[in-house]
């Protein structure tokens, strides 16, 4: 149910692609192959499409000036042809689809319906080129090599006010971007406004989705811009995004649900490596609340792809250079990622702040209010405190208890239960401090007859603190640069006593 205007076609090939193909008969003399086309004539330094064999695919030829199939070669324009006359590229055959056929409707799960099919609907008239081109560019810094750079600008044919106004709005949005592409060139040799402009449509039902994609856009940091459009064949009335949806058979409540998971999971896709590192840091989760804003879902563009399959064009925002990428996602077969599903499952469990409140409560409970420290005659005691901050930055913070001022014990909560890393002995006071991503930073050494201070870093890794890198050394850098290191860094420094959780529920 799928026609996609791609093909690399120029001149005489890019004038053929929307000419009817024509049902005759293939005859031959001691000259060669020639078709007959039924009606007195025969194709004669031309191309043609022809469907040999009625299945509703024709295939491309070219006949010389004689009327004659070439064979097995390249043609006069450059093209090549098999050893049966049909146009190849890259030893792909070249296919059309002219034939009629039956359009059923199915749901955007795939699920048939016979109550609304529409049948002998001619599909390869519905959508064809208003604009075709290709356009070859050397390009590169030092070596330069050819590429080649598809345009198609699409034209609806059906006939009502609403598909005029498409048209005109397709074709005037689309043709100064090809034509600056031509004369606009960088350094490098690339075309400056797009690299590609191509277009994919379906029919399911009574539904025509037209997709258009501009391929490099400026404004989109190198991404895609898309033209969506859903059009009734029967009445060529434009439809919304509340038609598609009722025609989709699914409810508004149902898709924004579906829409909300789509785009979170679609967020979280490949970023495993950068969450391992970076942790779910305060950009990480504006960037994703961006992605499930009310106004991000709203502004999807829903369509039908090629399998009645209802998909839609979003914004996924980004953790690079670029805010955001448009992206086609199917909702009917995408899977929630685990990812999302943990974070936001993690997430749902710290809207009570209570909930870890009253866990690391209990556990302040279980720690003494103060040590005993003997130095020489004297004994005096160290309170204990407590502080708390979010090491891996996913919403939920860690508690840091400190006794005998130097003895650390860290705990954090995954939404269910309090898990506590290994008691960490570090040798100051005052030696946390926060840093960027997954992790805290600690000032430790000091020992032994070196003297060698370090900062490490030290991460979250299954809800415990484990060590991940040596920042800095003493063994390595100066003292003055060791400290002025730490100066740059924000020291946690908050601490209270034990006895006060008053600072837990703030």
């Amino acid at each position: 149910m799928k026609k996609i205007a791609t093909m690399i076609m120029t001149g005489i090939m890019a004038a053929v692609i929307s000419m009817t193909a024509f049902a005759g008969e293939w005859k031959a003399d001691q000259n060669g192959w020639w078709y007959d086309n039924g009606n007195g004539t025969w194709p004669a330094n031309c191309w043609q499409w022809i469907d040999g064999n009625n299945d509703g695919t024709a295939e491309c030829y070219y006949f010389n000036q004689q009327g004659y199939c070439l064979l097995n070669t390249v043609t006069p324009d450059g093209y090549t042809v098999n050893a049966d006359g049909a146009w190849t590229t890259n030893g792909i055959l070249q296919t059309k689809f002219v034939g009629q056929y039956t359009v059923e409707n199915e749901d955007y799960l795939g699920k048939h319906d016979d109550s609304q099919s529409i049948t002998s609907v001619l599909a390869v008239d519905l959508v064809t080129d208003a604009y075709a081109n290709d356009c070859i560019y050397t390009v590169g810094k030092s070596e330069k090599t050819e590429i080649t750079c598809m345009y198609r600008i699409p034209r609806v044919n059906l006939s009502s006010s609403d598909v005029e106004k498409i048209n005109s709005e397709i074709y005037s949005s689309l043709s100064p971007i090809i034509e600056d592409a031509v004369v606009e060139i960088d350094e490098y040799g690339y075309p400056c406004t797009s690299n590609e402009i191509i277009y994919y449509w379906s029919v399911n039902g009574d539904v025509l989705s037209l997709v258009i994609r501009n391929s490099s856009y400026p404004d989109f940091g190198g991404g895609y811009e898309y033209m969506v459009y859903n059009i009734s064949v029967s009445t060529g009335n434009r439809l919304s995004k509340n038609e598609l949806i009722s025609v989709a058979r699914i409810s508004p409540e149902n898709y924004h649900d579906t829409l909300w998971q789509a785009l979170g999971s679609a967020y979280f896709q490949d970023k495993e490596s950068c969450i391992a590192q970076m942790g779910y840091d305060d950009f990480f989760r504006t960037q994703l609340e961006k992605t499930l804003s009310e106004d991000n879902i709203q502004n999807c563009v829903p369509y039908f792809n090629e399998d009645g399959q209802l998909c839609i064009i979003g914004a996924i925002y980004l953790l690079g250079e670029a805010d955001f990428y448009y992206h086609e996602i199917n909702l009917g077969n995408f899977v929630i990622n685990a990812a999302f599903s943990e974070y936001m499952e993690t997430q749902a469990n710290a809207v009570n702040s209570d909930a870890f409140a009253e866990r690391y409560k209990a556990i302040l409970l279980q720690h003494p209010e103060s040590t005993p420290f003997s130095w020489g005659s004297n004994t005096i005691y160290i309170d204990t405190e407590y502080t708390l901050y979010d090491v891996d930055k996913n919403g939920i913070p860690e508690l840091i208890v400190k006794e005998d001022g130097s003895k650390y014990y860290i705990y954090s909560f995954n939404g269910t239960d309090v898990i506590s890393s290994d008691v960490c002995y570090w040798s100051y006071g005052e030696c946390l401090y926060e840093y960027e991503g997954n992790g805290i930073a600690i000032h430790d050494g000091g020992r032994g007859s070196m003297r060698i201070e370090y900062v490490s870093l030290y991460s979250m890794v299954n809800n415990k603190l484990v060590w991940s890198e040596e920042l800095m050394s003493t063994d390595e850098c100066s003292f003055d640069e060791l400290y002025s290191f730490l100066d740059s860094l924000t020291p946690i420094n908050d601490f209270h006593s034990i006895t006060d959780d008053s600072y837990l529920f703030n």
